[in-house]
């Protein structure tokens, strides 16, 4: 588990390359989102599957489902950065942008824009005066949202997906409608909720 959490950090420090493309820059933050926050929840979910004796492909399944709800639970995190404020956050609004961090919202918006400017702006890591203003304005003026809603959203359906291939899973059982609604809520939460 170490060893994820550190390489998610090593992929999180590359973070953006000039010869990126935008497809390699998707793979690397969904590389990176499964290995700091997603790896914890596939592996504990797959350990249930142990436990109960799971033989390796309904094991994979709950692999499968914890780090596709992992992955959606991240983004929503990265996404919920730029849509509320300091008070709802409990911490600063943009402060992936002020930590230098390149996000699923920045990279769509990028992608879409094209924009010299935030290209710019990502490859300084958003130091300097005005940074995080223009790039907000940017994302603001895309689908950078909505591009990470999408994508946070086919995580949530492939986490659903996974579970469902449970033949061990009783769907009318109280366990089931429960990871179900947790499942459900990473596209509806917000941090004061």
């Amino acid at each position: 588990m170490t060893y994820n959490l550190v390489f998610g950090e090593l992929i999180q420090a590359r973070s953006y390359e000039d010869d990126d493309t935008l497809k390699e820059s998707i793979e690397s933050y969904i590389s990176k989102t499964y290995y700091k926050t997603a790896s914890l929840m596939s592996l504990a979910c797959r350990g249930v599957g142990i436990i109960h004796q799971f033989d390796e492909s309904k094991q994979r399944s709950a692999f499968d489902f914890g780090a596709h709800f992992g992955i959606a639970f991240q983004v929503a995190d990265d996404i919920l950065d730029f849509t509320q404020s300091s008070e709802e956050l409990g911490k600063p609004a943009f402060n992936d942008l002020a930590s230098g961090l390149v996000t699923a919202p920045t990279i769509f918006a990028y992608a879409e824009s094209e924009s010299e400017q935030l290209e710019e702006m990502i490859k300084r890591k958003f130091k300097e005066v005005g940074d995080i203003e223009k790039t907000l304005e940017i994302i603001n003026s895309t689908a950078g949202i909505d591009s990470s809603e999408r994508l946070a959203l086919s995580h949530v359906e492939n986490s659903i997906g996974a579970l469902s291939t449970l033949d061990e899973v009783d769907v009318d059982s109280d366990a089931y409608k429960a990871l179900i609604k947790l499942t459900l809520k990473v596209k509806t939460r917000k941090f004061n909720s």
